[in-house]
C-alpha cells in the first residue's frame, strides 16, 4: 500500500535528518567503550552520550 506524506510532514522529516547528520559520529570503538560502561556499571553519562549520538534528542 502506497502512503504518501503531506507536506508538513516531509518538512518535519527533513529538518530531523539535517539535524541528524549535524550531530558528531562517534570514534571507532567509542560506541563500544559507552554501551559496556553504560551495562557493566550503569554509567548515566555514558547512556547519555550514546543517546545524543544516535539522535534521540
Amino acid at each position: 500500500m502506497r502512503h504518501d506524506d503531506d507536506r508538513a510532514t516531509r518538512a518535519a522529516n527533513r529538518a530531523y535528518v539535517r539535524l541528524a547528520m549535524s550531530r558528531e559520529l562517534l570514534a571507532p570503538g567509542e560506541e563500544q567503550e559507552l554501551a559496556t560502561k553504560w551495562r557493566e556499571h550503569g554509567c548515566v553519562r555514558s547512556l547519555h552520550a550514546l543517546i545524543e549520538a544516535h539522535g534521540s534528542w
